[in-house]
């Protein structure tokens, strides 16, 4: 086990080549990076292959890894230019994911409900621009910091702002309508 159980350990750990360290540190960022791709790219199978591409590349370049606390950030910039990548190889495609969203409790229409109102966001989220479409998924659904978002876009914090509040704002006018209605029924 490695000495440390901090990200900084696990990472400074990883470059002095210890491959248990680098299995904790897959172990540890495996979902969030899969949830990630997955909504990038709204294909399971291809964001699966492209977590086990982007570990694989972190892997074989640790050594370009220059300050180990930005570990997540580099991360998350290796998965964003796949994701890139993958997305200009497949261009036209628009499936929404199978697993849009895990379930809580509840009865079934309260299940089917949050499901179906998951199907609406998810929706919404496809059609923005990219640049937005990533701003959102990074700071809502993987919670990153503006300064990580920021550095995964090759930007500043500044512009993240902007951009996270005019997806926002997005999102809210294209799905105030459906909620509404939905409420009224």
């Amino acid at each position: 086990m490695p000495v440390g159980d901090s990200e900084i350990n696990l990472v400074r750990e990883f470059l002095e080549g210890n491959d248990l360290a680098f299995i904790y540190l897959y172990n540890r960022h495996k979902h969030g990076l899969y949830l990630y791709c997955l909504k990038m790219l709204g294909d399971s199978e291809t964001a699966k292959d492209l977590v086990q591409e982007v570990f694989l590349k972190v892997y074989e370049r640790r050594a370009q890894l220059v300050h180990p606390d930005s570990f997540r950030s580099w991360l998350y910039t290796i998965a964003r230019n796949d994701c890139i990548s993958t997305f200009r190889k497949q261009t036209g495609k628009e499936e929404l994911p199978e697993e849009i969203q895990e379930e809580a409790g509840g009865s079934f229409s309260e299940k089917y409900d949050r499901k179906e109102e998951a199907v609406f966001v998810a929706e919404a989220i496809s059609r923005l621009k990219p640049e937005l479409k990533e701003v959102i998924i990074l700071r809502e659904y993987q919670n990153l910091s503006y300064r990580e978002i920021a550095e995964i876009q090759g930007t500043t914090e500044t512009v993240v702002k902007s951009r996270l509040y005019t997806a926002r704002q997005t999102l809210y006018q294209a799905l105030k309508t459906i909620f509404s209605e939905r409420r009224d029924v």
